[in-house]
């Protein structure tokens, strides 16, 4: 027994039409960004742990990143700022994204899976 998944951090609210898009699947085609994961990207002074426990997929999913519709990005750096989504809340983002990647955290699930989920996005994890 794993007990309830966290509270999402920042729950987002979708517009009717965006509703009415998922329903439609025309999200789908819509939205303009493929894959997004923004945080700890888990590369640092405690590499070892997260190899071990995770695998490391993290750090893993950086070469994917092309910062045109595919965004892999550590928080709070200078290289999410320059990027072509810095200028967008995250809120913004993952209502523009269609892949949402929400890897384990530190337990077994995730608070980003359901911001990812919240956010009309098909969760990856």
């Amino acid at each position: 027994n794993q007990g309830l998944p966290p509270p999402m951090v920042t729950q987002i609210s979708l517009s009717e039409e965006e509703r009415r898009g998922i329903e439609n699947c025309d999200a789908e085609t819509s939205r303009s960004l493929h894959a997004v994961y923004i945080g700890n990207l888990r590369n640092g002074h405690n590499n070892a742990f997260h190899e071990k426990h995770s695998g490391g997929a993290r750090y893993g999913y950086k070469p994917f990143h092309d910062n045109n519709t595919t965004f892999i990005l550590g928080h709070h750096k200078p290289e999410f700022n320059e990027s072509a989504i810095g200028h967008l809340t995250y809120r913004e983002i993952l209502r523009k994204t269609i892949f949402g990647i929400a890897p384990r955290g530190d337990n077994k699930f995730s608070y980003r899976f359901s911001e990812v989920l919240s956010a009309g996005a098909i969760p990856v994890v």
